[in-house]
């Protein structure tokens, strides 16, 4: 009976043995010699959600079934661990090392167990992991299993994430997986190499020009090569590692930045603020909105951030494709270039997700047909921001030319009128006979005359003729001194060459203006007069010894209004330092000429 026992037993580990046999006997992947990569869609056993930390012979978890490819295609939500079994056996006479890559940089954590090997450490990359402590220093997480010539692992795989994210893995030789790493490496140094340029040259041209375009298409390409980094994993690897909340966050705020800067940037090029003043205004009114939201997201989960940043960022795409028809149907500026950015950004998007949903083959090309096509954007967003500052310098020109047009008719009516009635006027006092007084008379009004046709001469033109400004500062000197008995210590050095006629015109007009107000109020007995301009620029001091004055009860005069336009016409500042009993010293710097 006993015996019978016994046998019974033998005979059910027997059929044990030779099942567990039967399951481990095939393993999910056999890796060849010649194996290269496979992307582990259909391999992979997936376990459902509400399984835990299941075991090799768990039933429940299966591969290559429509349940098992949609859960490492579908990008879903995972706050609880999510589990995954795959068996691979090196059947090589070698030992081999292979890599097993996450396909996403944002999924929050991604734990390898290795079930076969009770004394290997679990592998864990994403939140509370440091890059550093990785296998390979790469944007997506990698783990290194090195397998004995015909050895078999059990790899029990986890991804937990506050982002929606996916089950995809796939696992590569190592000298496969270095070799392509380096083409991927060199792609995207490629990519954030040309958006630094387009960064750093628009940026200098915004310096030098000062146009809020230039500074709005630096600021979105800058939004738009922070939402890329965080995306694949670039930004935490090699830009900020180990910042794990923002790489949580990164993607999320740079779609923010990149719509709002986005949307500012395309008015401006298409000048819809002039041109279609009605849309400008109604999209103006999402800006509110846009801070609204970058207010409250930061309180909600990080999948309301991800859901209210993504439809921020299409209200842009849809605002951006909308300019394009607008142009192309003649409602705005028609911009060539504007057209090839937005047909090379959807471009990449429509190859992007032909080959995520496998109707295009997984290369090189389309597996980074997104950055190719956002790298063309921003060149030739870049060529069309130019091409609209060539615009806006084309309307200055216009506007210049008719301005001049207008104050050429200007003159030549003053002309005609004052000028008609200061000659009759010296006819009549000439006719009255020769006298002292109707000589001075004479002189006076022939002087008066020719300032007035300086003055219609400087409206009559805008060239930057050879002024004879040191002569007529000493002019004017020697009438205070003779006027009014003034000591005068002059310092005066001009470079004729650095001025022209319209600056000469308001430096003499400034200078004017401060010797009548000493004259008629100062009291002084001193003057110190400095004069001092080349091709850098210039400085004119006067200071006097006279009794000074209140500036705040001068604030409002107009010989100070007048000396403060002449300031902002040269470019210049100006700095006035007085006080009652204690003198007057007027300063005017200003720069040379552009």
């Amino acid at each position: 009976m006993v015996q019978s026992r016994r046998s019974k037993y033998l005979a059910c580990l027997l059929v044990a043995a030779a099942t567990s046999g039967a399951l481990y006997a095939k393993p999910d992947l056999d890796l060849a010699p010649s194996f290269e990569s496979l992307d582990l869609t259909t391999v992979l056993r997936i376990c459902p959600p509400k399984v835990q930390l299941p075991t090799p012979d768990d039933e429940r978890c299966t591969s290559n079934t429509a349940e098992s490819i949609a859960a490492t295609q579908k990008m879903q939500l995972y706050t609880e661990p999510f589990w995954a079994l795959v068996e691979l056996r090196n059947n090589t006479k070698d030992d081999r090392i292979y890599v097993l890559e996450h396909h996403l940089a944002i999924t929050e954590r991604v734990a390898v167990e290795e079930l076969s090997d009770k004394a290997a450490a679990t592998k864990v990359a994403g939140e509370g992991a440091s890059v550093y402590a990785r296998d390979y220093r790469a944007p997506l997480p990698a783990y290194r299993l090195q397998f004995k010539a015909g050895e078999t692992k059990i790899l029990r795989i986890s991804i937990r994430s506050d982002l929606v994210t996916r089950m995809g893995f796939t696992l590569h030789s190592e000298r496969h997986y270095i070799d392509e790493l380096q083409v991927t490496n060199v792609l995207h140094a490629g990519f954030y190499g040309l958006m630094f340029s387009m960064i750093l040259f628009n940026l200098l041209l915004y310096l030098r020009l000062r146009l809020r375009m230039y500074l709005y298409y630096v600021l979105f390409i800058m939004s738009i090569s922070v939402m890329y980094m965080g995306l694949f994993g670039h930004g935490f690897a090699f830009i900020w590692p180990d910042a794990f909340l923002w790489q949580k966050y990164s993607h999320s705020a740079a779609k923010f930045t990149a719509a709002i800067f986005g949307i500012a940037f395309f008015s401006a090029v298409l000048n819809v603020p002039q041109r279609m003043p009605r849309l400008y205004g109604k999209i103006k009114l999402a800006y509110p909105l846009f801070v609204v939201a970058g207010f409250v997201t930061p309180f909600l989960a990080p999948q309301g951030i991800f859901l209210i940043a993504t439809i921020v960022v299409a209200i842009a795409v849809i605002y951006s494709l909308a300019l394009g028809v607008l142009s192309a149907v003649g409602k705005l500026p028609f911009s060539f270039y504007y057209a090839i950015a937005m047909i090379a950004m959807l471009g990449g998007a429509l190859i992007n997700l032909l080959q995520t949903a496998a109707i295009l083959p997984s290369n090189t090309f389309t597996l980074h047909a997104m950055q190719v096509g956002t790298a063309l954007e921003a060149i030739f967003l870049s060529i069309a921001l130019g091409d609209r500052y060539s615009a806006i310098e084309g309307e200055n020109h216009a506007l210049q030319h008719q301005r001049l047009e207008d104050k050429k008719r200007i003159a030549r009516d003053i002309h005609d009128v004052i000028g008609t009635e200061f000659q009759m006027r010296l006819i009549e006092i000439q006719s009255e006979g020769e006298s002292a007084l109707s000589s001075k008379l004479v002189s006076g009004l022939r002087s008066t005359l020719d300032k007035i046709r300086e003055f219609l001469f400087l409206l009559h033109t805008e060239e930057h003729l050879p002024a004879k400004l040191e002569k007529t500062i000493e002019d004017l000197l020697r009438r205070l001194e003779l006027a009014k008995k003034f000591e005068i210590e002059r310092d005066i050095v001009i470079d004729a060459q650095a001025i022209g006629t319209t600056e000469a015109y308001h430096i003499e007009r400034a200078v004017s203006e401060i010797i009548s107000n000493i004259a008629r109020h100062a009291q002084a007995s001193k003057i110190v007069f400095t004069l001092r301009i080349n091709k850098q620029g210039g400085f004119l001091a006067v200071r006097d010894n006279g009794v000074g004055f209140e500036k705040t009860l001068a604030a409002k005069n107009i010989g100070m209004e007048s000396l403060g336009y002449r300031a902002e016409r040269l470019r210049g500042r100006l700095k006035i330092l007085t006080s009652m009993g204690r003198g007057t010293t007027v300063a005017l710097r200003f720069r040379g000429q552009a």
